[in-house]
C-alpha cells in the first residue's frame, strides 16, 4: 500500500512489546505489525517503557519526538490508555485498538468490577472513540461502547503457520503426558492469581470430572514459548476457558487452529468462534455444567474441524482488514 509518493507510513504506539524477558507482551500487536509490513506498509513502533505515570509521561515525550523526526500518515494506538496519550497529537489521524479491560474495567481481587470503574472505563472508551478517526474492537460486545460508524470489529489474527497440526501421540510424549489420562489445557499466561481467569473454577471443574473419569489433569499454560504452547495444544484433550470477561481470547483461536476441542463460558466472541465446530461447547459458569461439557468434548478429540473454521482469521486476512481501515481514514481526509 502506497500514498502518491511513498509507502503508507504508520506509527504503532503501545505499552509493551515482546522481548526475551517478556515474550508474551503484546505479542499479537507484533504479529499484526509484521503482517502489515508484509503488505508493504512502512511501520515504526513507539513502545512505552516503565511503570505507573512515568511510563506514559516518558512515552508521550518519545511519541512527540518520533513525530517530529519523521512524517507519518497514521498513528495506531493499542489499548485505550495509550490511545489517550496518542490523541494529544493532532497532526496525524488516530486509530485506537480497544482490547477488553480498557473498555469494561479491571477486575479486583474478588473477581468483580466496581460499578464506578466499569462506568468510568465505558465512558472513557466512548469519548476516546468519538475523538479518534477510527476504533478497532476485538468483538461485537466491545463495540457497544464505542461510536457507531467509526468502529470496526477486527479480532486478532492467528498465525496458522505457527499454530499448526502436529502428531498427537508424539506431542504427548514430548510434553510428558500419559497415554491413559485426559489432559485439560488452561491458559493463564499473565498471572495465575488473576481473578478474571477464574483458575479456581477451572480446578473445581476438573475435580468434578474426576468423579466419573479419575485420570484427568489440569495443565496451566504460563510463560511458555509459542513452540511449547503449540505442542501442548496438540497434545491436550480439550481447552477450558472460564474467564469472567474477554474481548477475543487468542487462546481460543490458537486451539481451533490445532483442532483442539473447546469448552468455554459465554464470553467475548467465543460463541461466534466455536459455532459449528465439532467437540466445542458453551457452558454455564458452574462446575457441573462445565464438567459435563468437558466429558462430551473428550469424545471429539480426533474429529474437530476447528482449523477450517478459523481460516478467515489468518494473519494476512486480518492485516488486509486493518489496512482497509487505514485507507478509509485517508480517503476521508
Amino acid at each position: 500500500m502506497t500514498t502518491a509518493k511513498r509507502p503508507l507510513k504508520v506509527l504503532h504506539v503501545m505499552g509493551g512489546y515482546p522481548t526475551a524477558k517478556t515474550p508474551e507482551a503484546l505479542v499479537m500487536a507484533k504479529r499484526q505489525i509484521d503482517s502489515l509490513r508484509y503488505l508493504g506498509v512502512d511501520i515504526r513502533a513507539c513502545v512505552f517503557d516503565g511503570q505507573g505515570w512515568r511510563k506514559y509521561s516518558k512515552g508521550h515525550a518519545r511519541l512527540r519526538q518520533m513525530l517530529r523526526d519523521e512524517p507519518f500518515d497514521i498513528v495506531h494506538a493499542h489499548y485505550a490508555y495509550v490511545g489517550w496519550i496518542a490523541r494529544l497529537q493532532c497532526q496525524c489521524p488516530l486509530v485506537v485498538s480497544f482490547m477488553g479491560s480498557d473498555v469494561v474495567g479491571s477486575f479486583r481481587y474478588k473477581g468483580i468490577v466496581g460499578w464506578m470503574d466499569a462506568v468510568g472505563h465505558r465512558l472513557a472508551a466512548f469519548l476516546l472513540s468519538a475523538i479518534s478517526d477510527a476504533s478497532i474492537v476485538k468483538s461485537r460486545r466491545l463495540g457497544k461502547w464505542t461510536v457507531r460508524g467509526k468502529t470496526f470489529v477486527i479480532p486478532n489474527g492467528v498465525d496458522l503457520g505457527e499454530f499448526c497440526l502436529l502428531n498427537y501421540a508424539q506431542c504427548r510424549q514430548e510434553v510428558g503426558f500419559r497415554e491413559d489420562s485426559k489432559y485439560v489445557i488452561f491458559s493463564c499466561s499473565e498471572s495465575l492469581n488473576k481473578p478474571v481467569k477464574r483458575l479456581d473454577l477451572a480446578r473445581a471443574v476438573v475435580e468434578r470430572v474426576r468423579e466419573s473419569l479419575p485420570k484427568v489433569e489440569l495443565i496451566v499454560l504460563s510463560g511458555l514459548s509459542t513452540e511449547q504452547v503449540v505442542k501442548y495444544l496438540n497434545a491436550g484433550d480439550a481447552l477450558l476457558l472460564t474467564s469472567r470477561s474477554e474481548g477475543s481470547p487468542n487462546i481460543i483461536k490458537e486451539a481451533l487452529a490445532c483442532n483442539l476441542p473447546i469448552v468455554s463460558v459465554d464470553v467475548g466472541d467465543v460463541p461466534e468462534r466455536i459455532k459449528g465446530v465439532q467437540g466445542c461447547y458453551l457452558a454455564k459458569p458452574n462446575p457441573q455444567d462445565l464438567a459435563d461439557k468437558l466429558c462430551l468434548s473428550f469424545r471429539s478429540r480426533r474429529h474437530s474441524n476447528g482449523r477450517e473454521k478459523v481460516a478467515d482469521l489468518a494473519l494476512p486476512r486480518v492485516a488486509e482488514k486493518v489496512l482497509d481501515v487505514y485507507v478509509r481514514i485517508l480517503s476521508r481526509r
